[in-house]
């Protein structure tokens, strides 16, 4: 089975008086437990593909299936029920909530899914990001590298079917880099968790099972 098929798809924004078609007639299947990279330069419609894969955004045309659902055949609030149990997304701009803690910011989506919550899996996640000693301080006091490892740790906690990461490694030091790179490794091969990952970390690349290269909406490169 197949963990995501895009079919045809395609999107277009108006700017003015211009039609811009951001994806043009993209097709891709992505399997359980693969960990694919998605690179291109910046205005290609890696950002775009990323939102309406997560549901977060809508085609014009085409079509999304995750674990063979259809996101058209979903309402709303299906398709945010969807979203909420199978699709991790670590944004670029973290989206952490101010007024709690790292904590509760990493176990929130497991809580409003009414989840067991497991502190000791949180603490391996966060001691394996380096952000154990950070679990009980507000996201505001935290550096941007550091709140970027909360979203990370936030989304890996989900054990979600997809992830889906924005340039999660973009706030890091090499060092941390790395270590976000083999956990999100290491949590595809355990929970069989398939991730996409736009960047333009030469390193995510490299680890990547696969790399995909779209250019001007299309796919130029699919390293399979």
């Amino acid at each position: 089975m197949k963990a995501l098929q895009l079919v045809s798809l395609t999107k277009t924004y108006e700017s003015g008086n211009l039609n811009i078609k951001v994806l043009d007639d993209i097709n891709l299947s992505i399997y359980p437990k693969e960990f694919v990279s998605i690179i291109g330069s910046s205005g290609s419609g890696k950002t775009t593909l990323l939102n309406i894969i997560s549901g977060l955004e809508y085609p014009d045309s085409g079509r999304v299936l995750i674990n063979e659902c259809d996101l058209a055949d979903l309402n709303d609030e299906e398709r945010a029920k969807f979203r909420l149990k199978n699709i991790g997304f670590v944004f670029q701009n973290y989206n952490l909530i101010p007024v709690i803690n790292v904590l509760e910011n990493i176990i929130l989506p497991a809580k409003l899914d009414g989840r067991k919550i497991n502190i000791d899996e949180v603490t391996e996640i966060s001691k394996i990001l380096e952000i154990d000693d950070k679990l009980y301080q507000k996201p505001n006091f935290l550096s941007g590298g550091q709140q970027q490892r909360v979203a990370i740790a936030r989304t890996l906690y989900t054990k979600p079917t997809i992830v889906l990461a924005d340039e999660p490694t973009g706030n890091l030091d090499s060092k941390s880099s790395e270590k976000v790179i083999k956990l999100m490794k290491r949590m595809s091969e355990t929970y069989g968790q398939t991730m996409i990952v736009v960047t333009h970390d030469n390193k995510v690349a490299e680890a990547a099972d696969r790399v995909i290269q779209i250019e001007d909406g299309k796919v130029v490169s699919d390293g399979k």
